[in-house]
């Protein structure tokens, strides 16, 4: 029920400070995008605009929340309330995850037949990008204390993460980068637009991805309650 409520409130604010109509402008412009793009190049920039859009936007819009709770003294009161780290975490990453999935099914569904398509890769490579961008924006977040801190030191993940899957363009298919998060991600998106399985071994790699984050993630956020004046062990 904590998580429920906090994913509640953080949707609310989201709502109140504008997330969700900067998101329907963005999936405005990416849909205007593809509709003029040439019939053989659609799919391809449907995949980097899918590919693109929860990673570097969950980044970001992380970053920027976490900062502003910093400084309207959110995190302060989050050392008196039952809430844990780990459900903090959690409730960031499904309601960031909610605004991505929203915008890339506008996207798909306005700009594709979607009967060519295999829609579960699609929105599941859609929502673990979310996953692993916003968990990345939460890690450095935690440990700056303006938004040009930031921008710099979320650099090498930003690079990590988005960086090697575009080798898979180029026509590099290597084993070491294909277990790489980004590289699933964009093989499940690739996958999705041209309706073929994934290999399940992948989907499992990026679970263990996910666990590694999480966990990073929740050092963070304790290290930062800490920091601010303690921390609670939770229920």
């Amino acid at each position: 029920m904590r998580i429920i409520n906090a994913i509640k409130n953080d949707i609310k604010f989201q709502f109140k400070y504008g997330f969700y109509y900067l998101y329907s402008l963005l999936s405005l412009l990416y849909i205007l995008l593809i509709y003029f793009v040439p019939n053989d190049y659609k799919n391809i920039i449907a995949v980097v605009v899918l590919f693109s859009d929860p990673v570097a936007l969950g980044m970001i819009f992380m970053g920027a929340i976490i900062l502003f709770e910093k400084s309207e003294n959110v995190l302060q009161a989050l050392l008196i309330t039952p809430l844990r780290a780990e459900e903090y975490i959690i409730a960031k990453v499904i309601s960031i995850s909610i605004i991505s999935e929203l915008s890339s099914l506008a996207i798909v569904t306005i700009s594709f037949d979607l009967n060519n398509y295999n829609l579960f890769f699609i929105f599941s490579g859609v929502i673990f990008g979310s996953f692993i961008s916003t968990l990345s924006g939460i890690i450095v977040a935690s440990t700056v204390n303006s938004i040009n801190q930031f921008i710099v030191r979320i650099i090498p993940l930003g690079i990590f993460l988005s960086i090697p899957p575009f080798a898979i363009l180029l026509g590099i298919n290597n084993s070491i980068l294909n277990i790489l998060p980004g590289n699933i991600v964009f093989n499940m998106l690739l996958s999705g637009m041209r309706a073929i399985k994934v290999n399940p071994h992948y989907i499992i790699i990026f679970a263990l991805w996910l666990m590694l984050f999480f966990k990073w993630a929740t050092l963070k956020i304790n290290n930062m309650l800490i920091n601010i004046g303690g921390v609670r062990n939770g229920d």
